[in-house]
């Protein structure tokens, strides 16, 4: 794998983290309560 590659990876992986982060932070601004279970599966699947 090539430099560039890799940083496309890293950059596309950064991408998909920080519109998880959004969407945990639009959940909890909206209420909605997670137990620890269900919040470390919805972190497992990242």
């Amino acid at each position: 794998m090539n430099e560039k590659t890799q940083e496309n990876i890293k950059t596309e992986d950064s991408k998909l983290l920080y519109e998880k982060l959004a969407e945990g932070i639009n959940s909890m601004k909206a209420g909605e309560v997670y137990t620890i279970e269900e919040a470390w599966q919805e972190i497992d699947q990242l």
